[in-house]
């Protein structure tokens, strides 16, 4: 795996898994009804100690979220003593008639990290989510008492720094009580001179930029924490 677009998309992948996994309720079915160590959230994305526990596990994950789409149906074809090669061949055969359709090679999967480990992990998490009729609901949005209910006017017009300088509601407004109405005003209502703000704006701007992450071999830490800070 290399650059920092890949690890981006394998970290991402990685954390939509994990959470993922939490509404699987995988640590009171697969960490303690298997008894089997739990991941974290960036454990697919970078190159474990041991690259052979690494895989398994892996390897555990992904039979298990299959076993789940599949409604626990034993797969009798997994040998324990199997190659890397023939339990990934195995895997992608399964994985492929639940809808799998990657365009990493098979042989990728047998790092047990990176872009098309986590990828595959995110496809078996949402063929396991939809199996057990999980949904995820569209967010509802409550609706403001200020809404519809004052003239246009009275709202001054956003300058370009996006932010407005003051509201005012309609006092004949039945919708909106006095009190309301002046402690709104009192939050919102700004003292500061455009034109300071602008040149302030101009002077700290170029402190504001975040520079880009670089990917090493001893800096993939300070990567992911930055990474991290951004979703």
């Amino acid at each position: 795996m290399s650059g920092s677009g890949s690890v981006s998309a394998s970290l991402r992948a990685m954390l939509n898994s994990f959470y993922k996994l939490q509404y699987l309720q995988y640590h009171q079915h697969f960490v303690k009804g298997l008894q089997k160590d739990p991941i974290r959230r960036d454990h697919f994305v970078f190159p474990g100690e041991n690259r052979s526990v690494q895989f398994t596990q892996f390897v555990d994950v992904a039979l298990w979220l299959l076993s789940v789409v599949n409604e626990n149906e034993p797969f009798s074809d997994f040998d324990e003593f199997d190659d890397p090669g023939t339990i990934v061949q195995k895997l992608v055969i399964e994985m492929q008639k639940i809808g799998y359709n990657s365009t990493f090679p098979e042989t990728k999967l047998i790092m047990g990290y990176g872009e098309a480990t986590t990828a595959a992990l995110d496809f078996l998490t949402d063929q396991a989510l939809e199996k057990t009729g999980f949904q995820f609901e569209a967010p509802e949005y409550g609706t403001s008492q200020h809404d519809g209910g004052h003239d246009g006017d009275d709202d001054e017009i956003a300058d370009e720094t996006g932010m407005n300088e003051s509201m005012s509601m309609s006092d004949d407004d039945p919708d909106v009580d006095d009190s309301s109405s002046e402690r709104d005003a009192k939050r919102i209502k700004s003292n500061v001179d455009q034109v300071e703000w602008k040149a302030e704006l101009d002077r700290v701007s170029q402190r504001l930029i975040v520079p880009k992450a670089t990917i090493g071999d001893k800096n993939w830490r300070s990567f992911l924490d930055s990474s991290m800070q951004h979703l």
